[in-house]
């Protein structure tokens, strides 16, 4: 986000969104140094890559249009984030899967609905307290594989809840 639409969005003079920016990113400089660098990598090589290597293509990075390219460039900064997120959130639903097959537990748990980030699980009652650990520590460890060129040594966060219905497990 820029200057101008800052200002829009906290209803702020220019000067005041200004320094705003300019105290956010003197705050988090390696924001600036992530955002300059992806940006600059998209130009040359024409995309930009996920943690896991997946490539996403921007042809109008070279657009004549300064709107057009700058809304590309934002485009291009997010790719990397939102794009190893959705990895994250495939791979363990691809470990989960094969774990509830290995431990034969298909009758126990049911994974039913995946959005964004979140997954959803049918899972027999007396199963619960084993199920749902094993399900957190798949889930947080998905950075950790061995095979990920940047891998982490920390996991992510996951959060859990449980209920009757969907209703009541996100109250």
């Amino acid at each position: 986000m820029g200057v101008n639409a800052l200002q829009q969005n906290l209803g702020s003079t220019r000067a005041e969104a200004q320094e705003f920016y300019d105290k956010y990113f003197a705050q988090f400089p390696k924001i600036r140094e992530y955002m300059d660098t992806t940006k600059e990598f998209a130009h040359k090589h024409g995309y930009t890559m996920t943690l896991f290597g997946r490539r996403r293509y921007f042809a109008q990075l070279k657009s004549p249009l300064p709107h057009i390219r700058a809304a590309i460039e934002r485009t291009a900064i997010n790719a990397p984030i939102q794009g190893t997120g959705a990895d994250c959130i495939k791979l363990a639903m691809q470990y989960i899967d094969k774990w509830i097959e290995n431990e034969n537990l298909s009758e126990d748990v049911r994974m039913i609905l995946q959005i964004h980030d979140e997954l959803v699980f049918e899972v027999k009652e007396n199963k619960v307290e084993y199920i749902i650990p094993k399900i957190e520590n798949i889930m947080s460890s998905v950075l950790q594989e061995s095979w990920i060129k940047y891998k982490t040594p920390i996991p992510l966060k996951v959060t859990t809840s449980v209920g009757k219905s969907w209703g009541m497990a996100k109250e």
